[in-house]
């Protein structure tokens, strides 16, 4: 429950503020973390960025537990999509469940690109897809093509999904070899404007998902 008028409550508005009861999990305790994304193993110093909360700035959140998410969330299915912060989210919310119901057992099966943990007591299944772009890859005249409006191949993966939770972008800002792709031209977008890829494949994504859309148009025509 959030204590604040919820007319009123600006989730996405605030502050990050130092809680000396965080961190909610040791690392070190959590098997499930890949050694790359386990700064604490790979010996960083300091450790105060752990103990900050985010704050919204006209209501209180109360404190995660994993007991309360597993029961509200049985028998359904969670999925993060998206690159490697999809996965540190992933991460992290199975090692805040697993350290608030740490009897409680569970079935895993890591895979490329869906990985999945299911608490079985509660039927509760939480997984990862990774899909950096979010939009398709396709292979056109020998050449990896992000398809800026196409998510068939990938959101297949997500159907039936109760909560999905997306995240791109790192990997949109790549260059020549780094990216190792070519984008489709679409209507009123050419390929060499960088700085709207991503507004782009964003703009395809929401007419997928939304099918009362027509085909990929024009900016500020209202299509």
């Amino acid at each position: 429950m959030i204590l604040a008028n919820q007319s009123t409550c600006a989730l996405f508005a605030g502050s990050w503020v130092r809680d000396d009861s965080y961190p909610l999990y040791q690392s070190s305790n959590c098997p499930i973390i890949d050694p790359e994304f386990n700064c604490q193993m790979y010996g960083r110093p300091d450790s105060d960025y752990l103990k900050y909360r985010w704050q919204p700035l006209n209501c209180e959140l109360p404190s995660f537990n994993g007991v309360d998410f597993l029961l509200k969330m049985r028998g359904k299915t969670v999925m993060f999509v998206g690159d490697s912060l999809g996965r540190n989210q992933w991460e992290s919310l199975i090692c805040m469940i697993s350290v608030a119901a740490p009897t409680t057992p569970t079935q895993t099966i890591r895979g490329e690109p869906l990985s999945t943990i299911k608490f079985l007591d509660y039927g509760v299944s939480i997984s990862f897809y990774r899909a950096p772009y979010l939009v398709d890859i396709d292979m056109l005249q020998g050449k990896r093509v992000l398809m800026l409006e196409e998510i068939s191949g990938n959101g297949n993966a997500w159907l039936g999904v109760d909560v999905l939770s997306f995240n791109t972008g790192h990997w949109w800002s790549h260059t020549g070899s780094l990216q190792g792709l070519a984008i489709r031209s679409y209507p009123c977008f050419k390929p060499k404007d960088t700085s709207a890829i991503l507004v782009v494949g964003l703009h395809g994504i929401r007419r997928e998902i939304l099918p009362r859309h027509g085909p990929l148009g024009c900016f500020g025509q209202g299509t």
